[in-house]
């Protein structure tokens, strides 16, 4: 089985009826089509059909062929022992050059296949995958250039141990990513930038020495970003900057003022997600004994910010209810134990597989 292979019409038109009608929102419905998709996900080139449905069948809706695509990882995550290595072959010829798909759907399903392979196959077992996704990251073609750099995201997500471990032909490929995901955080795209910072925090904080050694040249970049008008960048440089206080503190202290400074204002961002993730520099001190002392000198201008922020409006007052005299009831644990939003703990989450309706529990 090779990049020459062709569907069969008759198999094909089934599978595809399949993934439309697992988009149903009737139960029985998805019950029916899981059950069947788990029968037909035994055939030998299964996953090649659904590579070419995702990638190749231009007539179909796009919401199908990202079910298609998403059915795929899944099977590739949990049924990867029924995938002939002739069949790996076609799915991975075949999904690469969907990265550069102009759908932004299509082009996501397609990265999450891609880190799928990746973090199944393994850097060593898929050489060539991981040496196109660096290819890509200098595409002219913005698109295309996104879908790596969004597919290189994941994979560090999810295997930054096995990727700081490897090694090809005597070659560490972090020792070539590191310093294209330092350059990459100057991209004219916001997108980019933030893929290649959400890159590095990975080996940030597992403490990385192919990041290690580019930590200044690191530091510098992000506080060329520190203002970036793109708030989903601004969430990221203060996870890179709590993450550094709490792996290589030696790097923030002598210019703990000016990021003291930056992490107040960003405590104070409109967007809640750069607010939530400032919080977490402040958590930090508290969490790490030998840093207490050194946020003394500040509390009088990061007490009150922090206070402020602790003020529901009425909107939230009015979410939260509990009008009634409940001072008889014993509190829940869910009533007192403070809600820790991770900063470096926090699981970074991948795009929503929103068409992922009746394909999450299917081959």
């Amino acid at each position: 089985m090779s990049s020459s292979w062709q569907p069969s019409q008759e198999g094909l038109n089934e599978l595809v009826q399949l993934f439309r009608d697992s988009q149903s929102p009737q139960m029985d419905v998805q019950e029916r089509i899981a059950q069947r998709l788990d029968t037909v996900s035994q055939i030998p080139d299964y996953a090649n059909y659904c590579v070419f449905t995702l990638t190749s069948l231009t007539t179909e809706d796009l919401a199908t062929r990202s079910v298609a695509g998403l059915i795929l990882k899944n099977h590739i995550l949990f049924h990867n022992d029924l995938i002939s290595p002739e069949s790996f072959e076609y799915v991975k010829h075949a999904i690469i050059p969907a990265l550069s798909l102009p759908e932004d759907m299509l082009r996501r399903t397609a990265t999450q296949v891609v880190s799928m392979l990746m973090t199944i196959l393994t850097p060593q077992g898929w050489p060539e995958g991981l040496s196109k996704l660096g290819e890509l990251m200098a595409s002219q073609n913005i698109d295309e250039a996104e879908g790596a750099f969004s597919s290189l995201a994941k994979i560090c997500e999810d295997i930054p141990r096995e990727l700081e471990m490897c090694e090809l032909n005597g070659v560490k490929p972090l020792d070539i990513l590191i310093p294209k995901f330092i350059d990459a955080t100057q991209h004219n795209d916001s997108r980019i930038r933030m893929h290649a910072l959400n890159c590095l925090n990975q080996f940030v904080q597992i403490g990385s020495a192919a990041l290690q050694n580019h930590i200044d040249t690191f530091l510098a970049a992000l506080f060329k970003r520190a203002s970036d008008e793109s708030a989903n960048v601004r969430r990221y440089v203060c996870q890179a900057l709590v993450l550094i206080l709490g792996v290589r503190p030696d790097k923030l202290i002598p210019e703990l003022d000016n990021v003291v400074e930056y992490m107040l204002y960003s405590t104070q961002d409109k967007d809640d997600d750069v607010s939530l993730e400032a919080c977490e520099f402040w958590l930090q001190f508290a969490e790490e004994p030998s840093l207490k002392d050194k946020l003394r000198p500040y509390l009088l201008k990061v007490a009150p910010v922090l206070l402020k922020g602790m003020v529901y409006n009425e909107l939230d007052l009015l979410m939260l209810g509990g009008d009634e005299d409940d001072a008889a009831v014993p509190d829940r644990a869910e009533d007192i134990k403070p809600r820790h939003y991770g900063g470096g703990a926090r699981v970074n989450e991948h795009l929503d597989d929103a068409a992922n309706g009746g394909a999450s529990g299917t081959g």
